[in-house]
């Protein structure tokens, strides 16, 4: 055994880029995990047959759960979301038990398969719209902006 986190680790899949862990894990290798060997996501049936899916926070950040968007087309539809309220790490759960499991997995891996594959032209030309990055100062005035003492 390498890591610590190894006995949890249930199944691979999508060439490493999801994990399938048993819900005992301790949180504290999930870390680990991430940081080792840089999965996209952690996926596990709770006991109650909800599934929780942990991102890494290096490809789906708090800050995105937060702000209200949303990992676009990354997880199965059909099946309502939820996350926790001021968590401080992102964690998304099916809001209802997840009665087929195997089947919802197959359905999540291929949501990831494309993303984790596509070349940044891909993921370019696959946003459909775009913001205006606002910079600004300590001060409030927009970089770039003159200002005058």
């Amino acid at each position: 055994m390498q890591y610590v986190y190894e006995p949890f680790i249930l199944r691979r899949a999508a060439e490493g880029r999801i994990f399938f862990v048993a819900p005992k894990m301790p949180f504290e290798y999930f870390v680990y995990c991430f940081q080792n060997e840089r999965p996209f996501f952690l996926a596990s049936q709770l006991e109650d047959g909800r599934v929780a899916v942990t991102p890494n926070a290096m490809f789906i950040p708090l800050n995105l759960l937060q702000a209200g968007y949303w990992p676009q087309d990354l997880l199965p539809a059909g099946f309502e979301y939820v996350t926790m309220k001021n968590g401080n790490y992102p964690v998304i759960i099916s809001a209802h038990p997840v009665t087929n499991f195997d089947e919802w997995t197959k359905m999540f891996f291929k949501c990831v398969e494309p993303f984790a594959k596509q070349s940044l032209q891909e993921f370019i030309s696959s946003t459909t719209q775009f913001k205006r990055v606002e910079l600004t100062r300590e001060t409030g005035f927009p970089i770039g902006e003159h200002v005058t003492a």
